[in-house]
C-alpha cells in the first residue's frame, strides 16, 4: 500500500492517527510516516491493512478482537 492508500483507508473507516495506531499496535509516529511515504507498512501490518480495504467486514472483526484483547489484558492486569 502507498502513502495516499493508506490515508484513504483510514479515512474510510473515520479513524484519527491515533486511532488507527491504536488498532494497529503501531505508533501514531509510524502512522505519520505511512502517510507521508517516508516509511512502507511491511510484513504482517501491510496483510491485515490490504485485507481490510478489501473487506470492511474483516475490519469490524479486527476491531471486536483488538477489544476483546485489550479488557483481558486490564483484567490480569487488575
Amino acid at each position: 500500500m502507498d502513502s495516499t492508500e493508506i490515508r484513504n483507508l483510514r479515512n474510510t473507516l473515520q479513524l484519527s492517527v491515533v486511532e488507527f495506531a491504536e488498532l494497529l499496535s503501531v505508533s501514531k509516529d509510524t502512522v505519520y510516516s505511512w502517510e507521508l511515504g517516508r516509511r512502507v507498512p511491511m510484513g504482517l501490518i501491510k496483510k491485515v491493512m490490504k485485507l481490510i480495504a478489501q473487506d470492511q467486514d474483516i475490519y469490524q472483526k479486527f476491531v471486536l478482537m483488538t477489544e476483546a484483547e485489550r479488557k483481558l489484558t486490564k483484567e490480569v492486569k487488575v
